[in-house]
């Protein structure tokens, strides 16, 4: 069995949630596996390893951009 094309959906601020979760509706209906950026949140990885992560296992993107991005954990740096 194929599976179905997973798209990576991102956003950047609470004021697109509506649209993105449209958007994911859409492409559920259409056979897709939306992987949504609000479903997972950031731990002690990088914000950039943990996208990569994410990314790895997904066939295209949507990134809705807005004027704002949201927070992001705090990192421990060692010499």
């Amino acid at each position: 069995m194929i599976r179905p094309p997973r798209v990576f959906l991102s956003r950047t601020t609470a004021g697109l949630a509506g649209l993105a979760d449209e958007i994911a509706a859409i492409l559920r209906g259409r056979g897709a596996e939306p992987v949504v950026q609000s479903g997972f949140l950031p731990d002690w990885r990088s914000v950039p390893q943990l996208l990569q992560d994410q990314l790895h296992s997904c066939d295209s993107v949507i990134a809705l951009i807005g004027p704002a991005h949201g927070g992001e954990p705090e990192r421990l740096w060692f010499d």
